[in-house]
């Protein structure tokens, strides 16, 4: 989860406290994340641009892409469950008005149809999250596509205290508003909620997303790419687990040095999130598991490590992860036993090899993925992890 992940391009050193909790790093104050307090967890913050009065504290100047955030810190366990397995749920929430681009919503259903064919193959960064696990066993890389659906009610009332002033979009929406519509829809489709379940709150562009009260200001056209949560309303037990996936331009895929490759084009700027996001609820999904002493997730600790470029598509465009049958470029995830970020093979294996993003050229012929020597040391000097300039999570 990232309370305050994102991939920053500038350095941030402005800091806010919003109701009391200071937000340090990727991940916000974890004081009251528990069901009946929810905040939004493995925040993806903007890369670039304005916002620097809504920045964290703590935040460091720009660093190298490819490095951990905090590498000298490994996850600790905290004791709450973790999601032993998942079904992921799509809500397209595009009432008249509103719309996605031709081939959005079937790229992000395929890609989470990809997630699921590939479940429990080390050939992913999804394969590190059975790492990490509670007394009832691990969080296996054990996913079911639970189907989507294109969900047209109408959008309510903008809450002008909780989206605050920071909105610049048509339409915004609360945390909570968000919530109460995935358990509308969840309920009308019959799909089932808990610690089993996911639900992939996907929006329209022209569509803001805020969390917090007036003095946050925080939104996902100022501060954040996407971010976790749950129904506060609900017990642990039987609560909904979702993900807030806003539609976001390029600056929420990219690291410090560039943008990313986007081998499916302006949809891999969700995918990118969603992965983050995905996994960080299955690691940590009421903010009480699997966080480091900094409080950063295990996606969040890899915010800006995508890893070495593993092919080109038939586009020519470089990608890092091949799942199912589609190919993507996607962030990496924390390994505890890596001591380090990782892109896939199994979890305790040294990274792949392949070319540097800086040297991959379109013409150039994919190299194989092989052993290298495992990236410790070099990550050792990392700078604590990054928050980025303009909003939240750029991503995830």
């Amino acid at each position: 989860m990232r309370c305050w992940p994102n991939r920053c391009l500038v350095s941030l050193a402005c800091a806010v406290t919003l109701l009391g909790l200071s937000f340090v790093g990727p991940a916000l104050a974890r004081a009251d994340s528990s069901p009946g307090g929810n905040k939004p967890l493995g925040v993806i913050k903007k890369t670039g641009g304005a916002a620097a009065t809504a920045a964290p504290t703590g935040v460091p100047g720009a660093r190298a892409s490819n490095t951990a955030i905090d590498p000298t810190l490994q996850l600790a366990y905290h004791g709450g469950p973790v999601m032993h397995t998942h079904t992921i749920h799509a809500i397209f929430w595009a009432p008249s008005g509103f719309s996605f681009p031709a081939g959005y919503q079937t790229a992000v259903e395929g890609y989470l149809q990809n997630v699921a064919t590939d479940s429990g193959k080390t050939s992913n960064a999804y394969g590190a999250i059975s790492q990490y696990g509670d007394g009832g066993g691990s969080a296996q890389y054990n996913v079911t596509y639970g189907g989507s659906v294109l969900d047209t009610n109408s959008y309510p009332a903008t809450d002008a205290v909780n989206c605050g002033a920071a909105f610049s979009s048509p339409k915004c929406l609360t945390d909570a508003q968000l919530y109460i519509e995935i358990e509308n829809v969840r309920a009308a489709q019959g799909w089932s909620g808990g610690l089993a379940h996911q639900f992939a709150l996907v929006l329209p562009p022209n569509v803001t997303t805020c969390f917090g009260g007036s003095a946050w200001d925080v939104c996902s056209d100022n501060y954040f790419c996407a971010y976790h949560s749950w129904d506060p309303r609900k017990p642990a037990a039987t609560t909904n687990i979702y993900l807030d996936i806003p539609y976001e331009d390029p600056a929420c895929h990219t690291d410090f040095s560039s943008l990313q490759p986007m081998p499916n084009g302006q949809v891999d700027v969700a995918l990118d999130a969603m992965s983050h996001e995905e996994r960080e609820a299955a690691t940590d999904p009421l903010g009480t598991a699997w966080f480091d002493a900094n409080g950063n997730e295990a996606d969040d600790k890899c915010i800006d490590s995508y890893g070495v470029v593993i092919g080109v598509n038939g586009s020519s465009v470089g990608y890092n992860q091949a799942i199912g049958l589609g190919q993507y470029d996607t962030q990496t995830e924390w390994s505890n036993a890596l001591h380090g970020c990782y892109q896939m093979g199994k979890p305790t294996d040294p990274a792949p090899r392949g070319r540097s993003r800086a040297s991959c050229r379109v013409q150039d012929r994919p190299e194989a993925p092989s052993a290298s020597p495992a990236r410790t040391s070099s990550r050792s000097t990392a700078p604590r992890w990054a928050s980025s300039s303009t909003g939240t999570r750029r991503r995830r």
